[in-house]
């Protein structure tokens, strides 16, 4: 039997993000290793969006490492972007994200998005959405009431279109909870994409907490290694990354920035990186403060991009 691969490779003929900026793309189909060029052109941000909502479907397939197609590289990386606002999920999406984790409190770790905002940002973006689903602050040891108001929520994100969810919960004793979780994926149904959140940093045996992971069928696994950072977490993620290679996507996330992300790709191997690409967004005078707001900088974006790029990942 052959195999094929189908790859799409999309990218901005200008330097500035809009939406309105022309895309060149090429869609390649590679049979059992070798790479032909079967299409290409340029389009608008409408074209683009066609061409990714036809295709969605493929952004589970394992990928080599790079592929070279007429001296260009098409991206085996993915960058996701955690974002908490409509402005973000924009600057995001122009600039280099790959897919989205839409939520709310980022400063509090990230709660559940309200529907509105998962709406409005759908309408304009073409990537693929993650909804996180968080229903609290604090732990990931949930009640039975908290459980129902999350698969409620899985409910009404999955009739109006998302690509998937972020869940995760744990045991007071710090393992898995193998029953929350099933009830969570059934809601989601067998079709979304699942992420694992990084309730898995505070697991009390990650590698054992990796396997419960594997076998509930979570296509994806966000940690920082079980650190306030990737970089204090890089030796564990090296070692989740060779445990679970081939059976789930492991997608460090936490303090990834322009500084680390080489070394981060090349100690470890992954196909994912998760950041917010953030800065202090500007606030008007008051005094008092209600928290800092933040906000996706275009520019940390498409810094994380060319780094992907120059490691021989683009």
């Amino acid at each position: 039997m052959v195999l094929f691969c189908v790859f799409i490779f999309l990218e901005p003929l200008a330097e500035t993000c809009t939406a309105s900026a022309a895309i060149e793309y090429r869609v390649v189909i590679a049979p059992r290793g070798t790479a032909a060029l079967c299409d290409g052109g340029r389009d608008n941000w409408s074209g683009r969006r066609a061409l990714t909502e036809q295709l969605s479907s493929l952004d589970q397939l394992a990928l080599p490492e790079t592929w070279s197609i007429n001296s260009r590289r098409v991206m085996a990386v993915e960058l996701e972007v955690c974002v908490d606002s409509v402005a973000s999920a924009l600057t995001a999406a122009e600039c280099g994200a790959t897919r989205l984790e839409l939520c709310a409190g980022l400063a509090v770790g990230g709660l559940t998005p309200t529907l509105g905002t998962f709406l409005a940002v759908r309408q304009r973006v073409a990537v693929p959405i993650m909804v996180l689903v968080r229903p609290r602050a604090g732990d990931f040891c949930y009640t039975a009431e908290e459980v129902e108001a999350m698969a409620t929520d899985i409910a009404l994100f999955r009739q109006n279109g998302v690509h998937g969810f972020v869940i995760g919960a744990l045991t007071r004793e710090g393992d898995v909870d193998v029953a929350t979780c099933q009830h969570l994926l059934a809601a989601a149904g067998p079709q979304a994409d699942t992420t694992f959140h990084r309730a898995f940093d505070v697991v009390r045996n990650p590698e054992a907490a990796l396997e419960r992971v594997i076998e509930l069928g979570f296509r994806r696994l966000l940690t920082s290694g079980q650190a306030a950072s990737v970089e204090l977490g890089l030796d564990l993620l090296c070692r989740l990354a060779t445990q679970a290679k081939g059976r789930i996507q492991l997608m460090p996330g936490g303090g990834v920035s322009e500084s680390n992300l080489a070394h981060l790709l090349h100690a470890t191997g992954v196909r994912a990186i998760h950041a917010s690409a953030s800065e202090p967004a500007p606030a008007a005078m008051s005094a008092l403060s209600f928290g800092e707001h933040r906000m996706c900088s275009a520019a940390r974006v498409r810094a994380l991009s060319v780094i992907i790029r120059s490691q021989g990942q683009l």
